[in-house]
């Protein structure tokens, strides 16, 4: 009860902090600026941070969500740092007159900031990183980790960064792929147009899959045809040529796909995360990856395992998540990918929400109005 009671009163500071957002900027080619929160001073020697966690938020730029979310979960461990880049693309949140913005889905796949077309999206990442590896002498651990549109963020990042490595940086580096709408596939291979997504479903769902590389084709021709299924985000046979030029860009499809390879990552999504809706991006290049978050994530996932099978890790299907961060980061096998020891999990016999905190219910009126706050901060958007 008393370690209960401790999470609880952590939990509750750390959000009622993060409900009044603190942005913090560094300057950018000496006239604008970029905004990021954190959980400590990123830009002064701080010895005792140990583990840093790169958070990246969702589509709606939900960075008071995502970076709450984290604090919440790391912050019974004062060695864990917490730092979220906000890739503006409206004004939902106050921002400095000159900050950097972004397009508002071209930031998730590596795309230049409106201002400056030689900074892109990756590249502030790769910033933040440079950052608190010179701050922290003793950092052994650095989580990327995205949810949604975050997951894109990371699953393209990951790739082609020139910083995100553990040879760069000097320390243990891993990142977590959570619940993308759509991933960046390393060659043209995709599920056959014929399979139905219901036989799909059959053959791929959370207790295995069983696609063969029978089910695959490098000529994947729906009809009406799908001519882009393997550009712009979606894939590499582009990357070189795309419009706008990207962070990737500057790489082959070859050099990007043999550092994915070489990357320490986990790959989750909720098993109820099945929703076809308006948030979810359903143009022909995603619906050839599968019909929703779930399908797309196992499809994937089985993918590597056939044709890339130095990138493939199994799949982490948390059960009873629907598209819900924290339901999904509040789970053991997140905690197992990120070395973190949490003091409430849930119980096995507890069944999560769409807004589950990873809390028993019967503890929520001991956290009151903040708790009950933080109900809407769970929900993130594709």
């Amino acid at each position: 009860m008393k370690s209960l009671f401790g999470f609880l009163v952590a939990l509750c500071a750390a959000h009622a902090g993060v409900l009044g957002l603190t942005l913090n900027y560094i300057t950018v080619n000496s006239s604008y600026t970029f905004p990021y929160a954190s959980s400590v001073d990123i830009t002064t020697s701080n010895p005792s941070i140990k583990t840093v966690f790169m958070v990246i938020h969702g589509i709606a730029g939900d960075v008071q969500t995502s970076f709450g979310n984290m604090v919440a979960l790391t912050s019974y461990d004062s060695s864990i740092a917490v730092v979220a880049p906000y890739f503006a693309c409206d004004k939902s949140i106050p921002i400095q007159a000159n900050t950097l913005m972004w397009d508002c889905n071209g930031w998730q796949e590596g795309d230049p900031s409106a201002q400056l077309s030689s900074i892109y999206s990756f590249s502030m990442a790769d910033r933040l990183l440079q950052i608190v590896r010179s701050s922290f002498a003793n950092l052994g651990q650095v989580y990327v980790v995205g949810y949604s549109a975050g997951g894109q963020f990371v699953q393209r990042y990951l790739g082609g960064s020139t910083v995100a490595l553990s040879s760069k940086l000097n320390t243990n580096v891993g990142f977590v792929v959570g619940a993308p709408g759509s991933f960046m596939y390393l060659d043209t291979h995709r599920v056959k147009s014929g399979i139905s997504f219901k036989a799909i479903s059959n053959e791929c769902n959370p207790s295995g899959c069983s696609l063969s590389i029978s089910n695959f084709t490098t000529n994947y021709n729906p009809s009406p045809s799908c001519p882009g299924y393997d550009q712009d985000k979606y894939g590499l046979s582009d990357v070189q040529t795309q419009v706008p030029f990207t962070y990737l860009s500057q790489f082959t499809a070859g050099t990007i796909s043999t550092q994915y390879q070489g990357q320490s990552v986990t790959y989750m999504v909720g098993s109820m995360d099945t929703a076809v809706d308006s948030i979810l991006d359903t143009t022909c290049p995603a619906q050839a990856q599968g019909e929703n978050r779930l399908q797309r994530s196992l499809v994937f996932n089985r993918y590597l395992q056939l044709y890339f099978p130095q990138a493939w890790s199994a799949p982490q299907v948390v059960v009873g998540c629907t598209h819900d961060e924290l339901c999904v980061f509040r789970s053991s096998q997140f905690a197992a990918a990120t070395k973190l020891t949490f003091q409430n999990l849930p119980s096995s016999n507890t069944t999560p929400t769409s807004r589950s905190m990873g809390v028993p219910r019967a503890s929520i009126p001991v956290l009151g109005a903040t708790m009950l706050a933080l109900g809407t901060l769970s929900m993130l958007l594709i």
